[in-house]
């Protein structure tokens, strides 16, 4: 395997005990879950030689539920999957305002957390 699909591998290690973790996009995703996308720029160059700054985008969904406990629920995904990327060493870009995806005919809640990490290609 590429640089790129052991962080993906990675990733879906660290944060398949959060919830379900797809490193592609979905044709039928099962929230709450995490689909693994890339962020622009996917792939820039690192201070170290050699090295490059892989940048996701994780796509956090939640299942439809009443408004005041999913978005409890988002809420404390989103502190599980920052403290886990943070603990693994990823940097935690940004976290974007709740969105909703439609997947499977139903709007799920979603937020974007954008991430990045180093490997050596």
């Amino acid at each position: 395997m590429g640089a790129i699909s052991d962080k993906k591998t990675e990733l879906v290690s660290l944060l398949g005990g959060i919830c379900t973790v797809y490193p592609y996009i979905a044709a039928r995703p099962t929230p709450p879950c995490i689909t693994i996308n890339t962020s622009s720029p996917y792939i820039t160059d690192d201070i170290t030689f050699g090295s490059y700054a892989l940048n996701f985008s994780l796509e956090l969904s939640m299942q439809t539920s009443a408004n005041d406990k999913v978005t409890a629920e988002l809420d404390e995904k989103i502190e599980d999957v920052v403290i886990t990327l943070v603990n693994a060493g990823y940097s935690v870009l940004g976290v974007s305002q709740p969105y909703a995806l439609e997947a499977n005919g139903t709007q799920y809640l979603t937020v974007s957390i954008t991430c990045s990490t180093v490997a050596k290609f």
